[in-house]
């Protein structure tokens, strides 16, 4: 009998799924933010929705399909990835976290799973020495200044494939 995969292993386990190796599982994490532009232009507090796809599988093989959302913008990302060589990582029995460094800060989504159902939530944290935080712009690519962005709420949801 081969050995499941990290990745595979905390998949299964954390899905309650009792399955072969060629299993994968899908976690969709769906946040909903409330981000305030001060630089280049500032911008009054708005929503910005963002979903999260993360698809289970393999030798620690990780896909994730991005979703970011404002009024009349949208971006997307498709990025796969081992689990643990990127931005994604097992930081307990039952839980996965993805750690993603902009300039000024790091954004953090932390999915945790109890049998078959899951919670995500999403934070930013400032980095040492800086007062503001910084994203690239969805419609410019440049980089720019935001008040302290917070999770207003989010939503989990585990798909057995």
């Amino acid at each position: 009998m081969r050995a499941l995969s990290p990745a595979l292993l905390f998949a299964l386990t954390a899905a309650g799924a009792l399955a072969q190796e060629t299993k994968s599982v899908t976690i969709h994490a769906h946040f909903e933010l409330s981000i305030e532009r001060l630089t280049p232009t500032p911008q009054p507090r708005g929503t910005v929705e963002n979903d999260v796809t993360v698809i289970l599988s393999g030798q620690n093989n990780i896909h994730e399909i991005y979703d970011e959302s404002a009024p009349s913008l949208h971006r997307h990302g498709d990025w796969q990835q081992t689990l643990g060589g990127g931005n994604w990582h097992v930081v307990g029995p039952h839980r996965l976290e993805r750690r993603y460094r902009e300039i000024n800060n790091i954004d953090i989504i932390e999915i945790n799973v109890e049998g078959d159902t899951c919670k995500a939530s999403w934070e930013t944290k400032l980095l040492p020495g800086f007062q503001v935080y910084t994203l690239s712009s969805m419609t410019t690519h440049r980089i720019e200044s935001y008040a302290k962005p917070w999770m207003i709420s989010s939503t989990c949801t585990i798909l057995e494939e």
